[in-house]
């Protein structure tokens, strides 16, 4: 994995506790995130990454068994799917 990827998903933030709501959302930091790579990267090379990391997230959490234990383990991944999959619409809405 390149330095640029690994920076692009840098963006991609997840809460620490779901339960929890103190300060602002993971989805807003995960947007912030996105805004400033755009200084650093294109377009098309942030939506590329992002679709990839989806794919991963898809596959994990397609594959996970289904025990309340491991739905806990996988909520960071959840948090992680929904702001990647929120941060692509972002991009597609502001560069149509």
């Amino acid at each position: 994995m390149s330095n640029a990827s690994k920076e692009i998903l840098n963006c991609i933030k997840v809460t620490s506790n779901p339960f929890i709501s103190e300060g602002r959302s993971s989805l807003d930091l995960t947007i912030q995130a996105i805004d400033k790579s755009l200084l650093s990267f294109s377009y098309d090379e942030i939506v590329l990454t992002l679709n990839k990391e989806l794919i991963r997230l898809n596959d994990i959490l397609n594959s996970s068994v289904g025990s309340m234990q491991a739905y806990e383990v996988l909520l960071p991944y959840k948090d992680a799917q929904y702001n990647c999959i929120k941060a692509i619409e972002y991009l597609q809405r502001r560069f149509k």
